[in-house]
C-alpha cells in the first residue's frame, strides 16, 4: 500500500492535470478533471471500485486520513468538498493545501 504522502502527491498530480468544481471528476475529449475528493477517491482507488469488504474499509478509512490532512492544511472544519466548490477558490489554492498536506503526511 503506497504511504499518505505518496497518494497525497499523486492526487495532486490528477488536480494538477484537470481541476473541477461542483463534480468529483470529469472527462471531456480525453481530459480528465478532477475536484479534490475525487483526486483522492481516484488515487486511493484507482480505477478499480470493486474490492473485497475488508480492502473496502481499509480504502474508507485511508480517504478519511487524507480528507482530514487537507482540511488541517487549509484550517476547514467541514468538507473538503465544500472547501474545493467555494465561490472564488482557485487551483492553485488547491495544489497548495495538496503541497501542504504532503509535508505534514506520514508525520
Amino acid at each position: 500500500m503506497k504511504t499518505d504522502a505518496e497518494l497525497l502527491t499523486e492526487a495532486r498530480e490528477l488536480i494538477q492535470n484537470g481541476w473541477v468544481q461542483k463534480n468529483t471528476h470529469v472527462e471531456i475529449n480525453g481530459q480528465h478533471s478532477y475536484c479534490s475528493a475525487g483526486a483522492i477517491i481516484r488515487a486511493i482507488w484507482g480505477r478499480n471500485p470493486h474490492v473485497p469488504d475488508a480492502e473496502r474499509k481499509q480504502k474508507n478509512q485511508t480517504f478519511d486520513r487524507l480528507t482530514d490532512l487537507i482540511r488541517r492544511a487549509v484550517g476547514e472544519s467541514e468538507s473538503i468538498v465544500l472547501w474545493n466548490d467555494a465561490p472564488g477558490r482557485t487551483k492553485d489554492e488547491v495544489l497548495q493545501a495538496f503541497s501542504t498536506a504532503i509535508e505534514s503526511a506520514d508525520k
